[in-house]
């Protein structure tokens, strides 16, 4: 025996999941569906790692990033980003903010010394899932992680600047800035100058 529907039914149908999506869904589905994507991905790393690292560090585009802080997550701290990391249904917002400066990562390692990365900006709210792709963090996200890096004695500062004097080898972020723009004005080759003609 066949079930057969009216076309007012399926419309009817249709039109009630729409509804719900948007009550449930109000920024639409793409935003929970990628923030699934990416707290799959973070819980995968999570389930699997033999030790989770929280470092605060100033990254360099000429050199290698300048680990400022360093510490091995404890099992209360490791219990806490599962917590944060793993909520259901965190979406990722729309846009991205404009600074991404990152100071602090989290380091997960498995039991085949594969190191997996997350760097966080909170000055912006950005982060950066294994180098992929810049997203904008969940709200939910931003605020325990700012806690659990207080926690940890790496608070997010305004200026790193009396971090990095700690470390002479190292430039300030102004000057590497300075010294990387005098390179890019260098290398750029000029474009010919036209011939002059002269008037008859």
């Amino acid at each position: 025996m066949s079930i057969k529907f009216r076309p007012t039914t399926i419309l009817l149908s249709i039109f009630l999941l729409i509804v719900i999506a948007l009550l449930f869904f109000p920024n639409g589905l793409m935003p929970y569906l990628e923030g699934l994507y990416y707290r799959r991905m973070v819980v995968q790393k999570l389930s699997t790692s033999k030790s989770i690292s929280l470092i605060e560090f100033q990254h360099y585009r000429s050199r290698a990033d300048l680990i400022l802080n360093e510490k091995q997550a404890s099992p209360s701290q490791s219990a806490a980003l599962h917590s944060i990391l793993g909520q259901w249904l965190v979406a990722i917002p729309d846009g991205l903010a404009g600074c991404f400066d990152p100071h602090h990562r989290i380091v997960f390692i498995d039991k085949n010394s594969v190191r997996t990365k997350i760097d966080i900006c909170f000055h912006c709210g950005n982060i950066e899932i294994e180098d992929q792709r810049e997203i904008q963090m969940p709200e939910e996200w931003k605020r325990a992680l700012e806690a659990l890096f207080t926690e940890a004695g790496m608070p997010p500062l305004q200026d790193y600047s009396p971090l990095i004097a700690k470390h002479p080898e190292y430039p300030l972020p102004e000057e590497e800035l300075l010294n990387f723009s005098k390179e890019i004005k260098t290398s750029t080759p000029k474009s010919p100058t036209p011939p002059k003609y002269r008037q008859r």
